[in-house]
Order: C-alpha cells, then structure tokens, then sequence
C-alpha cells in the first residue's frame, strides 16, 4: 500500500463519526469531543454554542501545529524545561491538597459579628508604620534585640536587612483602615498592627514564608464606626483566609512528623544537596533551575526558599500516599501546560527580535493623531465562521437592525445583550484590542460598518454608534508608548500569523464542529 493511501486510511479512519467523534485534525493530531470537553471542563470559562465552537477548534488547530514546530526545532527538551516541567506538575497537585485540607472551612454569621465587636474601630483608623521583612525567626528576633540597643533606629535598620531593602529603600507604609486593600498588607499582619500602640515595635510576626517586624508611627481615627454590613464581606473572607491558613499549618505540621526533614552542611558546590525530605532531595543545582529569569539565591533567602520547597515536597508525597492528582483530568491539565510553556518558547524565539523604532512610532502618530483625540462608541457581531459572516453581511445590507443582528447573532451575545460599548480611547492603555481591530474602529466614521475583522475569538463585524472630542491636541509625547505598544502588538501578531500560514501549508488540518453534537 503506498504512503499516500495509507496516510488517506489513516485520515478517514480518524474523522469516521463514532461513540467519540473527532473535532479537529492538525497534521497527525486528533480531537476528540471527549478531551475537548476535558479542556472546557478545566478553563471553566466557555458555553460552547454553533457560534462559537469553530474559533475555539481553529484555536486548538494553531496551538498543535505550534507545539509541534516547537518540538521540530528541538525546544523543550533541555533539562531546565524538564525540571520546570515537574515544578508545574507539582504545583498543581498541591493546588489539589491544598484544596482538599481547607475547603471544608466555614465562618459563622456568629464569628462574624464577635470579631467586628472586637475590632470595629480598626476599620476607621489610619496607620502610618515602618516595617521589615526578614529571611526567618531567628533573623527577626536578632533585628529586634538590635533594635533595644542605644542609638539603633527601625528605619536604618530595615534598610540595611529588610527583604524588600531595594523595592521599598523607606519600608513605610499607611493603612487607610482594616479594609484598605490598595496598601496590600497581609491581612494576617493587618490583624495584629492596628492594635499596636504608637511607637511599640511588634513582636516577630509570620506571613506566608516571611517575618516582619513593624512600628507604628502614627495613628489617627478617621470617621465614626461602621456598621456591620459594610465590613461584613471582608471580615468573613478574613476569618476564612485564617482558618485556611492555620488548617494547612496543620496538616504540614503532622505531615513533618510522619516524614523525615533534614538539612546536610553544604560547601557551597551545585551539587550540594540542600534539604531532604524523605528519599527526595533538593540540591543546589535544581533550585538554581527552578530560579525566575533574573532572579540571584543569596545566602539570606536560601533557607526560606528551601523552607517553600519542604513544605511542597510534603504535600505532594501526601497527594501521592492518598492517590491525589492520579486522575484523568490531572493528566489533561499537566500536558496542557506543558503544551503551552513549550509552545512559548517557539513564540519567544520567533518574536523576540520584535523592535519598534522611534521615528517608526512618530511615523505612525503623525498618519493617525486625530484618532487619538477622538472616543468611539461601538456595536459589533461576533461570528464563528465564513457562512455566519456572510449571513450577517448580507442581512445588514437587507436594512436589518444592526443592534438586533448583535442580540440575536454574535457568539457573545450572551454577555453584550447587544448593548453598545463603552467609550474607547486609543490613549487608553487598558482598553488594548486586537491591532487590526483597533485600527478599523477609529478610522471609521459615525454609521459605518467595518468589513469582518479575523481574530482569534473568530470575526468581528464593528459599527461605530457614536465619535466625540475629548481633546483639543494630543503631543507625541503623550501618544508615543501607547502607540509603541500598539506597533509592537501588531508586529508580535503578524510574525506569528505568519509562521502558522506557514505551518498550514505544511500540514494536513480540517475542524467538524457538527460532530460535537454527534451531527
């Protein structure tokens, strides 16, 4: 039988209809309903429709042939990806422990209202502090004896010591009440600050893998007490976070003492093995592999790391002892990152030569400033597919309500109702579209209906409802890094579109959305 033939065998046996159809088909890649149901189950974030399953295949489609052409060109398959590979692994499962010791947590309206009795007044109370952030206990306590020492001074002090010295040189901050989530102290430190005293130095105070010392530099009441239900969400998710943490502790604890923990004396070598935990070891090297791009191991941060690392090892030898994370579903949500951290490297090496020169940006500033002293207002349709784009364009030339094509016709109607837009704003680094997209909309003028514009949520079919002006000039200072990362988008994009038409001519690929209902 030739090669030809039998690649055509092979090719109708995958795409025949069964009690498990194939949906899509990248070169020798199949999906199937019962994976594609899998990944929807785990992103949790889809309600898959005759609108909408056909962007989601084509999304499948280019991801596999990217992964593919990653592992053509040999990405992936280094020891550093291996050894992240099995962190991601193994974070995941002790998300699953972590889930399994404390979400049987609960709070009582009870508990509630007796901790908002005790510390009503913390919520109208501002606090100026100073703080330090230090590697473990023994190095807090050694702050805090320095500290009652003739002419040592807290500010100094956590400046020279403090975790954080480089970030946060002042180590100040102010807490504008308990429930001032813009200053993003632990909720656990805000617990036990708010009832210090003025210029009283706190003692060692744990959160997360860190001990703090903090002063309080001043403290002022702001308004009258709250009442109850204004706070009430926060205490409860507080009292939760709590319960949760001291429900892990606990069960590290006993894990601890079931299990060997053990720290030989190192040389300072890579190979140095720096903990173990049972037969697993932790050296020098692998964590070294494990370390953010950019980021050093210092002497000063080497145990707390280690101490993150003990307490994941414990976990997951106890996911492991129960049969936690064995499952089919574990198995998806593992090769599906792993598919992705392979398929970013190919995207970081195609892409990261991506630069935009200065005069490409005043260039552009110069064709379209207007636009960005101009909001728009939009309507759009969000179709699936060529015969939906083609139905919707065709009805809109019949003179059929563009707002009624909106509720009854996008694939997304189910959150736009087809209600308009808010006002868009090409200054506006939050409100970042697809390049192409952006583009279209503020060139049009007030009624027009764009052409079908392609992204990867499938085509859009825009009409602009409404342009005012919100700005009598606009500098090229204030327009150049929105528009640098506008270009720089756009080129990141097109380099990418085009090495996956690149791979489609390569290889095979087709999408069945009907078969997702059995059709």
């Amino acid at each position: 039988m030739s090669g030809l033939l039998l690649s055509a065998l092979c090719y109708l046996l995958t795409t025949l209809p069964g009690p498990d159809p194939a949906l899509a088909v990248a070169g020798a890649d199949t999906l199937r309903r019962s994976e594609f149901q899998l990944q929807l189950a785990i992103d949790g974030a889809y309600d898959v429709s005759l609108e909408n399953i056909q962007p989601l295949l084509e999304t499948w489609i280019d991801g596999m042939l990217l992964f593919r052409e990653a592992g053509r060109r040999g990405l992936g398959q280094d020891e550093t990806t291996r050894v992240l590979a099995a962190e991601v692994a193994k974070d995941y499962v002790v998300g699953l422990m972590t889930h399994r010791v404390s979400d049987t947590v609960k709070v009582s309206d009870n508990e509630i209202f007796d901790y908002y009795n005790r510390h009503k007044l913390d919520f109208v109370t501002q606090l100026r502090l100073q703080y330090m952030a230090l590697p473990d206990e023994k190095a807090a306590r050694q702050a805090l004896a320095d500290l009652k020492r003739p002419g040592v001074k807290f500010k100094p002090l956590a400046q020279e010591r403090s975790l954080d010295r480089a970030a946060n040189p002042g180590a100040e901050l102010t807490l504008v009440g308990r429930n001032d989530t813009a200053a993003g102290l632990d909720p656990l430190l805000e617990d036990t600050v708010f009832t210090l005293p003025v210029g009283k130095v706190s003692p060692p105070l744990k959160a997360g893998t860190q001990f703090w010392l903090v002063e309080v530099l001043d403290k002022m009441r702001m308004r009258e007490e709250l009442p109850l239900e204004q706070v009430r969400d926060f205490i409860g998710k507080f009292l939760e976070l709590k319960k949760r943490r001291r429900a892990l502790e606990q069960a590290l604890a006993g894990l601890r003492k079931r299990t060997r923990v053990s720290y030989p004396k190192t040389r300072g070598d890579t190979n140095d093995v720096l903990v173990k935990v049972g037969d697993s070891v932790l050296t020098r090297d692998r964590l070294l592999l494990q370390l953010a791009s950019g980021q050093t191991l210092s002497e000063e941060n080497l145990r707390r790391v280690a101490e993150i690392w003990v307490n994941t090892e414990l976990f997951v030898q106890e996911a492991r002892r129960l049969g936690v994370g064995s499952d089919e579903t574990t198995r998806a949500v593992l090769q599906e990152k792993n598919r992705e951290y392979v398929t970013n490297l190919l995207l970081e090496r195609v892409t990261g030569k991506v630069a935009v020169a200065n005069n490409d940006v005043f260039d552009y500033f110069q064709k379209h400033k207007e636009e960005f002293m101009y909001d728009v207002k939009i309507l759009h349709v969000l179709c699936g597919s060529d015969s939906a784009v083609q139905a919707v364009l065709a009805d809109i030339g019949k003179g059929v309500d563009f707002q009624k094509l909106a509720r009854e016709r996008s694939a997304d109607r189910a959150l736009s109702q087809g209600a308009e837009s808010r006002y868009l704003d090409r200054l506006d680094p939050q409100g970042k579209l697809n390049p192409e997209l952006e583009e279209m909309i503020f060139s049009l003028k007030v009624g027009a209906v764009s052409p079908a514009i392609r992204t990867n949520q499938g085509f859009w079919i825009v009409k602009v409802t409404d342009r005012k002006q919100v700005r009598n000039d606009v500098t090229f200072e204030q327009a150049r890094e929105r528009i640098s990362s506008f270009l720089h988008e756009q080129r990141y994009r097109r380099l990418i579109e085009d090495l996956l038409a690149e791979l489609d001519r390569s290889q095979s690929q087709a999408v069945f959305p009907a078969s997702y209902w059995g059709n």
